[in-house]
């Protein structure tokens, strides 16, 4: 089958997983708001004011590294692997220490503590950057869009089903933090990759 192919059906995968995605997130938030109070939502939404920015910076192009360096080894990828690890302990660090400044911002108590759990994505994003490379590296994107709409729905009925016990705005943090989580398994799953417990040097000046 030719790379051109191979392309257009990747595009189509892709497709398929981003708008089943928006399609599954549009009903489970159209049930959790049935379920939560709208401050819930905007107790999250103040935190993902931060989280959102951040997550960005976790990421920090890994993904597109692997992709580009195909001749990357084990070796090699596994520095790689340790370099976002150190990002997003790093960024996760700096999110638990601005936490307190981010509360007192927003005039919010108790917004502390949900800054400080919503900053577990930033290890997850870290945990996931090489393995979603090596993915987009294979050209599968026909699992990834279907990692992604499975997670999307499980991550969800977590959601719903915590709105149900009266878990109020942490309905929506869980179901967040379970959608990340599913995610990265799928991601190690489906690679069957670990990294070296090694660092090559040579590999991080190429990156």
């Amino acid at each position: 089958m030719s790379i051109r192919r191979e392309l257009v059906k990747g595009t189509v995968w892709t497709a398929v997983g981003r708008y089943s995605h928006y399609l599954f997130q549009i009903v489970v938030s159209a049930i959790l708001a049935r379920l939560l109070e709208p401050s819930d939502f905007g107790v999250v939404s103040m935190v993902l004011v931060y989280t959102g920015f951040v997550d960005l910076l976790a990421e920090f192009g890994i993904s597109a590294t692997v992709v580009q360096k195909r001749y990357l080894d084990r070796t090699g990828l596994s520095t790689v692997f340790w370099l976002a690890g150190f990002i997003a302990v790093l960024l996760t660090g700096i999110s638990i220490l601005l936490s307190p400044a981010i509360e007192a911002f927003f005039s919010f108590d108790g917004l502390r503590l949900v800054v400080q759990v919503m900053s577990l994505n930033l290890l997850l994003v870290g945990l996931g950057t090489v393995p979603q490379g090596l993915m987009q590296q294979r050209l599968a994107f026909k699992q990834l869009a279907i990692l992604e709409i499975v997670t999307t729905i499980l991550g969800g009925v977590i959601g719903i089903v915590f709105a149900f016990q009266g878990w109020g705005y942490w309905a929506l943090i869980v179901q967040t933090l379970s959608v990340r989580l599913s995610r990265v398994i799928g991601l190690c799953l489906y690679t069957r990759w670990l990294p070296l417990l090694t660092i090559q040097v040579l590999s991080l000046i190429h990156i």
